[in-house]
């Protein structure tokens, strides 16, 4: 199988997209949609988008199933998925790679938030990227969204309009650090305690009997309905608790008194003198003499001293500073908050006597001891674990010595693979003298950038320490011996990327093992096993990632292949944060990498560590390799380090709007059409996942096929094809995240001259009239000829952000956000369906005079060429249709779209037998013989597509906007054999405006200009806006509009360019159009609507064909 693998990842989604993706997925029909009701919403999307058979992904193994099978916690599989149970959420998958010599059930049912979907799949033909949104959506939403108490809301709370922005916000602002340290912690213990609380519950009703009555408590289950009402007590508590807390105000608040009573506390604190507190469980007198005794010879006279029965008790009283002293015994605690922040635990007798471990019932914490203070200081205790997962964290910052203890798990079970000891963050630092680690799974954790010193310790029954690269290891005098599991130390690098035994001092040792010290004693015992000099450090390669733009993410995995699989990887989500109460530590503690806080994940969407989803051990060593094969690996591996590098820098370079993109070429108009001058543009790329390993010139024929695979073997040995602005040869094979850039001489699509008109401009808000046939924002072959760089270089209205869209053929209102704050608060709006839209239509046939409701649900049959159909798997949407009027042949009709799905209108009027005159699409006989009337097509959707995508015109009427599917990778040499094939004008009545007709040219001939009663014409047709907002437009000057003609000293040409050699015939009025037009919006405060086009006025007659 292969070294690297390709993986979806989705980590740059903003926070508008969130929240647009689960607005449409979980809104319906203006409805109230309850708690009660979200799964049932998920169970519906999912249906309709993931693929239900045959895919391959990456199973990431919960914990709980982890400790189930004795495995080590994290394990990860390759899977297969042979089946949906779509009510559960849930996938029945064929396992076909592991990672460690491990032994489960060929097949397991798991829920579809553990899966992540790999690029490379078995059936190409599968829509694997909608497949990997949808699960993200999906685990990102339960994940981070949903909470344990949500299930028994009631029915009449809207569960989207109480919840879900605020929740989304929340995340977000926990990640950028818009919330406090403090809040964070409150927040997250909150939510991981309610997760635990909420598992209790499920686990204690199922031992109750279905026919349970409350007035009628059997005396055995007494203990049981008490500890249940309980759990519910608490869980709506920590609810009440969270509702406040989502609450942006209140939550700023909060944090403002936390700040207060942090100046409070350190102006108390000043004048405080350090309290030491002495535990005692009791005993007879001579014994509290002898521990008196001892506290005399280690305090000064006046060290203030205060005797306690419980340690729970003093870790709530215990400030910063602070020592207790434990006598012999068995200590519980709920959390360590108390030492938090610094402060000494000592036993006054050993360890095997001084015992401290989790209570009955703690406070839903992962790790007995949290800790993040200065310096922290534990001594002669026994640390159990019990129910826990860690024994100790230590945060960045702080610095842990533990001297005479012992970490154990006294229960032991399989279970306990699961179990770390002490895990060290990065920054963070741990000196261990004289300590011993038992039972459990790993004894010691070390991530990037942490240290870990440790002498005299001891190692039994548990693998001995796992390392990142960059963290530091001392040992000194310590002992491996007893070790049953597991490796001695494991290094997870990614500076090689294969598994082995390394010799220390070695080349190898020297880039993997740089900040790992071991003494010679550290061999004692071993030496059966050891060769001399050697350590059985295994060295593991981690997780490649680099974030791009592209949702794409490369890594790399050693697996042990089972059946021939495909290659397969694992994305790397992040999880909801990092808690001292984190509800598992490897879903949390992973995350920390270059960031400013303990608590928050990174705010860069440029690299997204994937520790999370690292192999979690090793039991079959690698076979040997060659030093040819070394040499090959190392160098793929740094490689790939490189790319992650340099992949900030080479997105730096890529351009944006700027006034240089602006000013790079002008307009002209001619017959009634907005033109462009051929320009120079640089278009650029990250390599995909499938194209690693291939060449350049292969991957551009294959990929790009506008052109021949000649024209692009020019422009790679010209320099104009580039690879990270390099010039490289035809035979390069490209690698991970290599930017690709090729210069080429663009020819923009004519659009109509129509002026756009502004119909209201303040501070705030810019709502323009768009005519038909141009796109809103730059796409496919529209750059220039859009509305975003009209309105930018006419009325100088630059930085507006789209609120939202029309299709290319559709004109109307349309509106534009001047300030980040007004463009979030209409999009808010139009989210909540507080904005109610009308839009006007002519339609073939007497539409019924009175209203019509359509209330079919719409299914999209291929987000790729954008295409729907009514369908029973679809989404719930309703339309309202009123006549206004019918000139005998076809009737003009008034929309009110209820809801906003793609193509609402236009495909409910399809399915009524109304479809628009005009629509290129949905008005096709592509649909069948009746287009589609009564949702009845006669063809699977596969065969529609098919269909759809033959016709040599699909780029325009599938209302694509000249998307890169359709207009970059569409065999050009076969449009022009089928318009070149017929010369007449007729063959070419239907065709819109991007390939309308070719005739080839030696050379390109200026088109003639207007005459001047046209010239005249066009120049009145500009809009008196332009008059009061006159800016340089392109070449030519502020006081001029677009040139009335076409200028030839402003064209240039490029003798390699294909489309230079080409006369384009220009599109007809009738293809520019579609007779759909948005006229009226209204919203909170706020109404806009533009004047009627001439097509929908009762009288009009220019509708024959």
């Amino acid at each position: 199988m292969g070294e690297y693998t390709n993986v979806y990842t989705f980590h740059d989604k903003t926070l508008a997209e969130r929240l647009e993706e689960y607005t449409n997925i979980l809104s319906s029909r203006g409805k109230i949609v309850p708690a009660s009701n979200i799964r049932t919403e998920w169970v519906c999307d999912v249906e309709l988008v993931i693929e239900p058979v045959g895919w391959q992904a990456l199973w990431k193994i919960s914990r709980a199933t982890c400790e189930n099978y004795g495995i080590r916690y994290p394990t990860i599989v390759k899977v297969e998925v042979l089946g949906m149970d779509y009510p559960m959420l849930n996938a029945l998958v064929k396992i076909t790679a592991v990672q460690d010599d491990i032994h489960l059930p060929e097949k397991h049912e798991v829920p579809l938030i553990e899966l992540y979907p790999t690029i490379e799949q078995a059936n190409h033909s599968l829509d694997i990227v909608g497949t990997a949104h949808c699960v993200d959506r999906l685990r990102f939403f339960y994940n981070y969204l949903w909470m344990p108490w949500d299930e028994d809301e009631d029915d009449n709370i809207d569960w989207v309009e109480q919840h879900l922005e605020r929740r989304i916000r929340l995340f977000f602002d926990m990640n950028n650090g818009v919330v406090s340290k403090e809040t964070c912690d409150i927040i997250k213990s909150l939510i991981s305690e309610g997760k635990e609380i909420q598992k209790k519950i499920s686990t204690y009703e199922a031992l109750l009997p279905e026919d349970f009555q409350e007035d009628d408590v059997p005396e055995e289950l007494a203990q049981e309905t008490c500890t249940l009402m309980k759990l519910h007590f608490r869980l709506q508590q920590i609810k009440a608790e969270m509702d406040l807390l989502e609450n942006p105000s209140l939550r700023g608040l909060l944090g403002r008194n936390q700040s207060y009573n942090r100046r409070k506390k350190r102006g108390d604190n000043e004048n405080r003198k350090n309290v030491c507190y002495f535990v005692w469980l009791g005993g007879v007198v001579k014994e509290l003499q002898e521990l008196s005794s001892k506290i005399q010879t280690m305090l000064p006279e006046d060290t203030p001293i205060k005797i306690c029965g419980y340690l729970d008790d003093v870790m709530d009283m215990f400030e910063t500073g602070d020592t207790i002293f434990l006598g012999k015994g068995n200590y519980s605690i709920k959390n360590s908050n108390g030492l938090q922040e610094g402060g000494l635990i000592m036993g006054l007798s050993n360890a095997e006597n001084t015992i401290i471990s989790p209570s009955l019932e703690p406070d839903m914490t992962s790790s007995l001891f949290d800790l993040s203070g200065n310096e922290i200081l534990l001594r002669n205790i026994c640390i159990d674990l019990g129910i826990l997962q860690a024994g100790i964290i230590v945060r960045k910052g702080c610095t842990v010595i533990v001297t005479g203890c012992r970490i154990r798990v006294s229960n032991v079970t399989a279970s306990n693979s699961a179990k770390w000891g002490a895990v060290v963050m990065p920054g963070a630092k741990l000196v261990l003298e004289n300590t011993s680690f038992q039972g459990l799974g790993t004894a010691i954790i070390i991530y990037g950038t942490g240290e870990v010193v440790m002498n005299d310790c001891i190692f039994e029954g548990c693998e001995g320490v796992r390392l990142n690269d960059n963290a530091s290891f001392t040992a000194s005098r310590c002992s491996f011996e007893h070790i049953e599991k597991g490796q001695a130390v494991v290094v997870e690098t990614e500076k090689v990327t294969r598994s082995e035994s390394v010799e220390v001092g070695s080349e190898l040792n020297n880039a993997s093992l740089k900040n790992v010290s071991l003494s010679e004693s550290f061999f004692r015992g071993r030496a059966f096993e050891l060769p001399s000099r050697r350590v059985e450090a295994l060295i593991r390669a981690e997780w490649k990632c680099t974030t791009t733009k592209s949702p794409l993410t490369d890594a790399s995995r050693d697996m042990v292949e089972t059946t021939a699989a495909p290659t397969q990887s694992v994305d790397g989500q992040t999880q909801f944060g990092n808690t001292r109460h984190f509800e598992d530590p490897s879903d949390c503690i992973f995350v920390f990498k270059n960031t400013f806080s303990d608590y928050e994940e990174p705010p860069s969407d440029e690299e997204v560590d994937l520790k999370p989803l690292r192999e979690a051990a090793v039991a079959v060593p690698a076979p040997k390799i060659t030093e040819k094969r070394k040499a090959e690996d190392a160098d793929a591996s740094k490689d790939l380090k490189k790319a992650k590098l340099e992949t900030k820098a080479l997105k730096a370079k890529r351009p944006g709007f700027t006034d240089e993109r602006y000013n790079e070429t002008s307009y002209y108009v001619e017959h009634g059409l907005r033109k462009v001058y051929p320009y120079y543009f640089t278009f650029t790329t990250f390599t995909k996942g499938r194209w690693v390993g291939e060449k350049i010139l292969e991957v551009f024929a294959r990929e790009f096929r506008a052109h021949p695979a000649e024209e692009y073997e020019r422009c790679i040995r010209a320099g104009t094809l580039t690879v990270n602005y390099q010039k490289v040869d035809v035979d390069y094979r490209l690698r991970h995240n290599d930017l690709l850039a090729n210069v080429v001489h663009r020819h923009e699509v004519p659009v109509t001259s129509e002026p756009i008109t502004v119909i209201h401009m303040d501070e705030d808000v810019v709502v323009v009239n768009k005519p038909a046939s141009i796109p809103v924002h730059p796409c496919g072959r529209y750059r220039h000829n859009t509305v975003v760089f009209i309105l930018a270089k006419e009325y100088n209205l630059k930085n507006l952000r789209t609120i939202h869209r029309l299709d290319r053929l559709t004109s109307g209102i349309l509106l534009f956000g001047r300030t980040p704050k007004k463009a979030r608060q209409m999009e808010h709006q139009i989210r909540n369906r507080q904005v109610h839209k009308q839009y006007v239509c002519r339609v073939e046939g007497e539409f019924p005079e009175e209203e019509v409701i359509c209330s079919e649900p719409i299914e999209v049959v291929s987000y790729k060429i954008g295409v729907c159909k009514v369908s029973e798997k679809g989404k719930d949407c309703v339309t309202r249709f009123k006549r206004l009027s019918y000139n005998g042949k076809s009737s003009v009709v008034l929309c009110k779209p209820q809801t906003g799905r793609m193509h609402q209108i236009r495909v409910h009027l399809q399915y009524l037998g109304y479809p628009v005159v005009n629509d290129p699409l949905y008005n096709h006989v592509v649909f069948g013989p009746h287009k589609g009337k009564g949702g009845n097509i006669g063809k699977t959707d596969e065969e529609l597509v098919r269909d759809l995508i033959s016709i040599h015109n699909a780029e325009n009427w599938l209302g694509m906007d000249g998307d890169s599917d359709m207009s970059l990778f569409k065999p050009k040499l076969e449009l022009e054999e089928r318009m070149l094939g017929s010369g007449s004008d007729k063959d070419n009545s239907s065709s819109p405006s991007s390939t309308p007709g070719l005739v080839e040219d030696e050379q390109q001939q200026p088109p003639p200009p207007l005459p001047p009663q046209q010239q005249q014409q066009q120049q009145q047709q500009q809009p008196q806006q332009q008059e009061s907002l006159k800016v340089t437009v392109g070449t030519q000057t502020g006081s001029e509009p677009p040139d009335s003609t076409f200028a030839n000293d402003k064209v240039t040409v490029d003798p390699h360019c294909y489309e230079c050699k080409v006369k384009y015939r220009d599109p007809k009025p009738s293809d520019l159009v579609m007779y759909l037009h948005a006229w009226r919006y209204c919203g909170p405060g706020w109404e806009y609507e533009t004047p009627l086009p001439a097509w929908a006025a009762s009288d009009w007659t220019g509708d024959d064909r």
